[in-house]
C-alpha cells in the first residue's frame, strides 16, 4: 500500500533533514547554508530531488557514514537501470 502513492515532497525534505543531522556538526556554516537554500529550491520547484540527494551522498562518502549507506533512499535503483537526462545541451553530440 506505501508504494501506491508518490511521495511527497515534504516527505522528502523530512528525509533529507534527518540525513542532514548525520553530518551537520562536521560541516562548515556555508556547507550548512547551501544545503538548506538547495532545500528551499527543492521545495519551490526550482531544483529537482536529485541534487540534495547528490549533496548527502557525496557526505555520506565524506564521513564514511555507513547507516546511510545502506539506506536504499540513496541509492533507489542499480546503475545499469539509472538513464541519463539532461537538457539536451551537449549529451550525444
Amino acid at each position: 500500500d506505501s508504494l501506491k502513492q508518490m511521495a511527497r515532497y515534504n516527505s522528502h525534505i523530512n528525509v533529507l533533514m534527518h540525513g542532514f543531522g548525520y553530518f551537520s556538526k562536521g560541516l562548515s556554516k556555508g556547507e550548512k547554508q547551501h544545503f538548506l537554500e538547495l532545500l528551499v529550491d527543492y521545495r519551490e520547484n526550482t531544483v529537482p530531488l536529485s541534487h540534495p540527494i547528490a549533496i548527502l551522498q557525496s557526505w555520506i562518502a565524506r564521513f564514511n557514514e555507513e547507516y546511510l549507506k545502506s539506506q536504499l533512499y540513496f541509492r533507489p535503483y542499480p546503475k545499469a537501470l539509472v538513464e541519463i537526462t539532461d537538457s539536451g545541451k551537449g549529451r550525444g553530440q
